[in-house]
């Protein structure tokens, strides 16, 4: 059953009630006897600090101190909508990935880099390190 928030407007005693939802709204205060009735309040829980799930992870990720551009300040200011978050991808060139599609490696692709490095030392009989 839910749980009501009620209010006497004589003696403005509130109390909470556990009922029905088809009880009847005036019923007797218990303090004065006058007519109290259901108010409208707020619940227990309070979200006000609670970020969605998605505006935690792309607050982490967002570029912050020296290294942010004015877009990740921008976002990180006011980022708390799906707009602010789709402003933000395409001022960085960003886009969702599409289902199946998988993660690209950042940087070079260093796969095959032991291989090369051992084919070359063998072909010469040592490894040589050039600098650019």
């Amino acid at each position: 059953m839910p749980c009501y928030d009620v209010e006497c407007p004589e003696c403005s005693n509130r109390f909470e009630v556990i009922e029905p939802i088809d009880t009847p709204s005036p019923r007797a205060c218990p303090q004065c006897g006058g007519e109290a009735r259901r108010i409208i309040s707020s619940s227990g829980c309070f979200t006000g600090n609670n970020d969605a799930a998605w505006v935690r992870s792309v607050t982490e990720v967002v570029a912050k101190g020296s290294d942010a551009d004015t877009h990740d300040r921008r976002f990180l200011k006011s980022g708390k909508t799906k707009a602010d978050l789709k402003a933000w991808m395409k001022a960085k060139g960003l886009r969702h990935l599409e289902p199946g599609e998988p993660l690209k490696p950042k940087g070079p692709d260093m796969s095959n880099a032991a291989d090369k490095i051992m084919r070359m030392r063998r072909d010469r009989g040592r490894i040589e390190i050039h600098t650019r």
